[in-house]
């Protein structure tokens, strides 16, 4: 560096979007350069004295002064492992030579292996509805031990696939791995009454948190009525406005309880939620339990469907850990 003080910056940095340039020169400037338009200078305060333009100084004595008031900070902590995810994935890109995701580089991040697994999926027995299991074989008389399993795509804890709603549209043989596996968001929605219409606001604390290709699992404990008619028919579910809001924040997964994210009872329902969903590329389980036995509210999970050729859906067995 030729400038007098490279520790003010530690060099220079640019980086490029879709609409424009961001650039920080080793003198402290920062300047926007907008598609199409000449570099104009970004006004903010800051100082050469001290290490770094004194950046640790004023950050402890924001810090200080925030916790002395009594106010919150204005970055939290899992805001901050967004930053280390974007780091991470810089790594990886070095590392692998070749452009990495972003979700590739979260399911590495943060792991706690002391954390323990937890079942997310609904046992399958002949008590299930779209279950039947016989026997097809016995030790006594084959050798061996064997079952026939009949089993309807949708039932207990399963994943749509597009085609399930959409024709022509992707089938469960297609469904990417990448979204299956990684970390997820887990928002508790308890209490919750029954036949409630999920909405925007009552996610509102979560929407500056979300980003493009976050997983979401909804926890409303509605897998404690599994065996009863209120699981099916008095199910909460996702209105209109929440499944354009998850498209818009572009959401990659969603996970529920129920056994299914609109009323099963009112076709027109059912499939205006799951047309907005799929149409915005978002993968559909439903049928989630245990979820009261993570703590949250940052998981890593775990859900691959059954490889089906041109199948419309698919029991998964989903697992997941707390952070």
């Amino acid at each position: 560096s030729t400038f007098e003080n490279p520790r003010l910056t530690f060099g220079e940095f640019l980086i490029e979007g879709d609409q424009g340039s961001l650039r920080l020169y080793q003198d402290g400037r920062m300047t926007l350069k907008k598609l199409g338009q000449p570099e104009e200078e970004i006004s903010y305060t800051w100082s050469a004295e001290g290490f770094a333009g004194d950046c640790v100084f004023n950050t402890l004595s924001e810090f200080i002064t925030r916790i002395l008031s009594g106010q919150s900070f204005e970055l939290s902590g899992q805001e901050y492992i967004k930053s280390l995810t974007v780091q991470e994935a810089i790594y990886d890109s070095a590392r692998l030579n070749r452009p990495v995701t972003l979700a590739t580089t979260q399911t590495h991040l943060h792991k706690n292996t002391a954390n323990q697994w937890i079942d997310l999926s609904l046992p399958i027995s002949n008590e299930m509805p779209g279950i039947n299991i016989s026997v097809a074989k016995t030790i006594p008389q084959d050798g061996w031990n064997a079952t026939t399993l009949n089993m309807y795509s949708h039932a207990g804890t399963h994943m749509d696939a597009p085609v399930h709603f959409l024709p022509g549209k992707p089938t469960i043989d297609e469904q990417s791995l990448e979204t299956c596996c990684g970390p997820a968001w887990l928002i508790d929605l308890t209490p919750i009454t029954p036949r409630h219409l999920i909405s925007v606001d009552d996610l509102a604390a979560w929407w500056p948190r979300l980003m493009p290709g976050d997983r979401v699992l909804l926890r409303t404990d509605w897998s404690k009525h599994f065996g009863t008619t209120t699981f099916r028919d008095q199910l909460p579910r996702i209105s209109p406005e929440l499944a354009q809001r998850f498209v818009q924040a572009g959401i990659s997964l969603l996970g529920v309880e129920p056994p299914s994210v609109a009323d099963p009872n009112h076709l027109s329902e059912v499939t205006q939620i799951h047309h907005l969903l799929f149409h915005g590329g978002i993968t559909i389980i439903e049928g989630l339990n245990n979820l009261d036995k993570l703590t949250g509210p940052r998981v890593e999970i775990v859900a691959v469907p059954l490889n089906i050729y041109k199948g419309d859906g698919s029991p998964v067995r989903v697992i997941a850990r707390t952070y």
